[in-house]
């Protein structure tokens, strides 16, 4: 699944459109716009191979990589999200 890709199936899921994104591995991560400045906003994963979405609090995240569970490289959006929504 490209990044393309799985940024449709997560603003299709969430509603919102998505403003940060990040390499995690076997998933992409994405956070959204709907969520800016906002303390009770979820993260959403989509798994690369079948497309399956899970969320997470912020606080769980920022855990988890804190804890080594999660590893995540962060993508540079400009143009990527621009470019597949207009």
């Amino acid at each position: 699944m490209t990044l393309q890709e799985a940024i449709k199936i997560a603003e299709t899921e969430r509603k919102s459109k998505v403003v940060g994104a990040g390499d995690c591995g076997d998933k992409w991560m994405f956070t959204f716009e709907a969520d800016v400045n906002k303390t009770d906003g979820w993260v959403l994963f989509v798994n690369k191979e079948n497309g399956e979405v899970n969320f997470i609090l912020p606080v769980l995240f920022v855990e988890s990589l804190a804890r080594g569970e999660i590893t995540c490289t962060h993508m540079d959006l400009n143009g990527v999200v621009k470019n597949e929504i207009d």
